[in-house]
């Protein structure tokens, strides 16, 4: 059975609210930097240098960290860093710009989830070989609770919803007309996206399918890591 398909299941120690306060602390104070720092990067690859210059270039928190999205991180499990600062008129095709800075943010936040997934599972390797050394079986959680909300991250940015970076995607596909009028209303649209959020769960739905979906594809993906421990258990 793959091992991170009910991973959320594995969470029932009283070290639980512990472990995903700490997970979520790790995520605003180095993932969230990271997302940001992604956007830049590209942004100053594809010719604006605005981050570079603001040194915002960095994955130093101190740099990225958003009190309000830090805060909320904490609390709900989402959040966000201050956005790093793009001027689109650096780029050559100012909506295809936008809209690959854009994908560089869920597309770090998905690379981080599969680069932690494979830590998680090296974790659980050792603590088969320790059998069942359980400060091991924490850190392992707390890797897995990190690859959970790091694929929810990057799902949630995806929403084609102004100004998250799923917007900025499909504003590449939009006509010009539709483009320019919804330039116009971002601010209030983003306004009723935040009251919809708090007074009903219908993006929760949607989101969790997807983040499911990517789980699976990144498990799938980390599945030479499951054949080792399957050997392991199997020797032991």
């Amino acid at each position: 059975m793959p091992i991170f398909s009910n991973l959320t299941g594995l969470f029932s120690s009283p070290e639980t609210a512990v472990t995903i306060i700490i997970a979520r602390l790790l995520i605003a104070t180095l993932i969230l930097p990271f997302h940001e720092l992604a956007h830049g990067w590209v942004a100053n690859k594809m010719g604006d240098p605005t981050a570079k210059w603001m040194g915002r270039l960095t994955l130093n928190p101190l740099k990225h960290i958003d009190p309000i999205g830090s805060v909320l991180m904490l609390i709900t499990g989402f959040g966000w860093a201050k956005p790093v600062p793009i001027n689109p008129r650096n780029f050559k095709n100012e909506r295809k710009g936008m809209a690959i800075t854009a994908a560089a943010g869920p597309i770090a936040n998905f690379i981080m989830a599969f680069v932690l997934l494979i830590l998680a599972k090296l974790i659980l390797i050792f603590y088969v070989l320790t059998d069942g050394a359980h400060w091991l079986y924490l850190i392992y959680s707390l890797v897995s609770w990190m690859v959970t909300i790091n694929i929810s991250l990057g799902v949630f940015n995806l929403c084609p919803i102004p100004p998250l970076d799923g917007y900025r995607i499909i504003s590449l596909f939009l006509p010009d007309r539709i483009y320019y009028t919804i330039q116009q209303y971002e601010q209030y649209i983003l306004y009723g996206f935040m009251a919809l959020l708090m007074l009903t769960d219908f993006i929760y739905t949607p989101i969790s399918y997807l983040s499911g979906l990517i789980a699976n594809g990144l498990d799938f993906a980390t599945g030479f890591m499951d054949l080792i421990i399957r050997a392991l258990l199997g020797g032991a």
